[in-house]
């Protein structure tokens, strides 16, 4: 069960008057609220903006056929400059790592073409191999979560040579009723956005919805005493106050993507990474 069944069956109480009145959560995304988000982790394709570029590239990958494509194009180029040809692409093979979660992030691509109507579980567990391997500029791409981001701030050799976008998307999509694989078009995939490719056309690629790996909530009893329901949300209200929040997503050694539409939006929304040493362009895609 999921904490929208609890909710629904009416177990926990409803924070959100106390949220409203707390200065210390600040937190006007979501309401009503039956619980508050502790920390959350998403995944990006990241890639080598500089090399992409002194290979005459100037689109963003946007499709897994155009990462194919680089990837074979690329693979072999020395990346870091030392003399040895690198890898297109790096990942952690061990199964107990990202590569479930990869492959369904990548699932849920073809799978989910009506929104957040069509559902697609899964989870994360961390594991370093594909990020390090980054970091160290040995690969073109890799699928992580948000440490290759927040890692560009410990490695000042990929300042400002890192791009990321969305989870590549497809042109083609599971039909369920004719069970196979069928291009996109607007009535099988009314959320496809058109893109442009590297051979110049145009498709309709499909994304699946907010693909989030992993997230951690904190709610409180609604049939326990008010003293410990207080207390209960004292903690809450400390672990998702504002400062406390900014600190883990900023901090590099942190993988906790932002939790707030604040912190990743708005006139404002950039000056904490700048501030704290993240390079611009990187940040803003």
């Amino acid at each position: 069960m999921y904490i929208a069944d609890f909710a629904r069956l009416g177990l926990f109480m409803d924070l959100t008057p106390l949220v409203t009145a707390s200065p210390t959560v600040a937190w006007a995304d979501f309401t009503p609220l039956v619980g508050l988000p502790l920390v959350g982790v998403t995944y990006a394709l990241y890639f080598r903006r500089d090399v992409l570029l002194a290979a005459g590239v100037t689109i963003t990958p946007s499709t897994w056929d155009d990462v194919v494509t680089l990837a074979e194009r690329l693979n072999g180029t020395d990346y870091n400059g030392d003399g040895v040809g690198d890898w297109a692409v790096c990942h952690t093979l061990t199964n107990t790592c990202q590569a479930p979660h990869i492959l369904m992030d990548i699932a849920a691509n073809v799978m989910q073409t009506l929104g957040p109507t069509h559902g697609f579980l899964y989870g994360k567990r961390d594991c370093n191999a594909g990020t390090l391997a980054f970091l160290n500029g040995t690969c073109l791409f890799t699928i992580q979560n948000s440490a290759v981001f927040k890692g560009t701030l410990l490695a000042p050799s990929l300042r400002g040579k890192v791009g990321s976008a969305m989870v590549p998307g497809v042109t083609e999509v599971w039909d369920r009723v004719a069970g196979r694989l069928v291009p996109c078009s607007a009535q099988l995939c009314p959320f496809a956005t058109p893109q442009q490719l590297l051979n110049g056309s145009v498709r309709l690629v499909n994304y699946a919805p907010w693909k989030g790996t992993v997230g951690y909530s904190g709610s409180v009893a609604g049939a326990i005493s008010p003293e410990y329901q207080q207390a209960a949300f004292n903690y809450l209200e400390l672990a998702t106050a504002t400062n406390f929040s900014w600190q883990t997503v900023l901090d590099p050694t942190s993988i906790w993507a932002p939790l707030r539409d604040s912190m990743i939006s708005g006139p404002n929304a950039l000056q904490p990474y700048l501030a704290a040493g993240y390079d611009l362009a990187t940040t803003k895609e």
